[in-house]
């Protein structure tokens, strides 16, 4: 039985839109085009992993060990590239945020810090010490 099933190209789209949510790296503008190079090479690893794992378990488990060794390599290389984009954005950010005065930062979806937080907040809990 295979492990691998090709799923719909709107499954895809709405998986791969998904992933770029999660990660935070995609401006709204890029979006569609992002999610369009991304569907060919997605929707072809799914037909390759039809393919090894109807051909048997070994294939199957060969298969699986080549994923995983592509998904650590492409965590690897896009980790830099994409800790850098996110680093220079939030600095960005931040300095933005810096030139504002007090009262015109938004703090409505700050959560309000009643007395009752305040009277069971621990003083010095993640100190270690010299």
């Amino acid at each position: 039985m295979s492990t691998f099933t090709l799923p719909d190209s709107n499954d895809i789209r709405d998986t791969i839109a998904d992933c770029l949510d999660s990660l935070g790296i995609a401006p709204q503008s890029e979006r569609a085009r992002i999610i369009e190079n991304c569907l060919a090479p997605v929707m072809l690893l799914f037909e390759a992993g039809e393919t090894a794992c109807a051909a048997g378990p070994q294939e199957r488990a060969v298969f699986a060990y080549f994923l995983s060794l592509m998904a650590a390599q492409a965590r690897r290389s896009c980790a830099a590239s994409v800790a850098a984009s996110s680093t220079t954005e939030r600095r960005k950010a931040l300095e933005a945020l810096a030139q504002l005065s007090d009262s015109e930062i938004n703090f409505d979806d700050t959560p309000h810090l009643t007395k009752e937080f305040w009277d069971n907040a621990i003083t010095g809990a993640f100190y270690k010490g010299e």
